[in-house]
């Protein structure tokens, strides 16, 4: 079953970021790797490290603020793309700005967009199609920025 699931690690910022994506409704392993990943089940066998830190001897806010879900019915706010992304944070370079869209693949239809990433995506992301949205909510995931629990 697991042979469905695909991952991905990307560098963002410095940061490296692992990108877990299925494409099966249910039965694909998804959960499998996710559910001891984020400490929501004990691993079977053995220690599951992030960033050379056993799980286990995180404590678990730590450990999920390092996790995002993005769900096949991607919503976004009511706002433009600018706003998805940087939800909230003002103390953002260019560099950092551009960086998650890029990875996160928004910039393959962000210039056919009106205003680029100034965009409105209207209520609820109702603006852009289905992949559009799970993009820019990826870029979103892939923007938060966490501390690091291992050099707290």
């Amino acid at each position: 079953m697991i042979q469905r699931v695909q991952t991905d690690v990307t560098q963002i910022n410095n940061v490296w970021r692992a990108i877990i994506t299925g494409a099966e409704a249910s039965g694909a392993g998804k959960s499998i790797i996710f559910n001891p990943l984020t400490g929501l089940i004990d691993p079977a066998k053995g220690p599951v490290r992030i960033g050379g830190v056993a799980t286990n001897e995180m404590a678990l806010q730590d450990l999920r603020s390092l996790c995002s879900v993005v769900t096949q019915e991607a919503l976004l706010f009511d706002g433009t793309l600018r706003e998805q992304t940087l939800t909230g944070r003002t103390d953002v370079t260019k560099a950092e700005l551009t960086a998650a869209p890029d990875a996160a693949n928004v910039s393959d239809f962000l210039d056919k967009l009106p205003e680029g990433l100034d965009t409105k995506v209207g209520p609820r992301g109702s603006g852009l199609s289905g992949g559009q949205r799970q993009r820019a909510v990826i870029a979103r995931a892939l923007f938060a920025q966490h501390a690091d629990p291992a050099n707290e």
